[in-house]
């Protein structure tokens, strides 16, 4: 019997594609150097990675500036909610919206004192919607949540 394995797990970790590896093997192999460092082969690795958020900006149009790596989604998503809290915190905006099934890297950087204390400190709070089973929020929960000064909003 020839057993196959079929991978469901995407959204957890993907194969790279043969595209992706070709294009990142000089920077496993040769330009490896860490980009904050003085020295030529840290040096170089900086030019190749302001060179990539040169190319990712323009493609989305944005300045490089505005480009931030990250070394995984938890990161992503901790930054994403730091990043929007404070900028909301500065526009007035006092409530931080998500859903009760989100992954856990959103959820305990939600319940994080720095979120929780922003949130509190304007009279604001964080606001977990439910979700069904096949991912559908109820709507007037969502409406009422929305009727507030919302500050930040992640659903999966």
């Amino acid at each position: 019997m020839n057993e196959k394995t079929i991978y469901l797990d995407n959204a957890a970790t993907t194969k790279m594609s043969k595209t992706a590896i070709n294009a990142m093997t000089p920077y496993f192999d040769t330009i490896y150097g860490n980009p904050s460092s003085l020295h030529s082969v840290g040096q170089t690795a900086a030019e190749a990675l302001f060179d990539a958020r040169e190319r990712i900006a323009k493609c989305i149009g944005a300045t490089a500036r505005e480009i931030t790596f990250t070394s995984g989604g938890s990161e992503a998503d901790n930054q994403a909610i730091v990043s929007a809290a404070k900028n909301g915190e500065r526009k007035g905006k006092k409530h931080i919206i998500s859903t009760a099934i989100e992954h856990h890297a959103v959820l305990h950087t939600l319940k994080a004192d720095r979120i929780s204390k922003a949130a509190r400190g304007n009279a604001g709070n964080v606001f977990h919607f439910s979700a069904h089973t096949v991912g559908d929020a109820n709507r007037r929960e969502v409406a009422g949540i929305l009727a507030l000064s919302e500050l930040v909003g992640s659903a999966c």
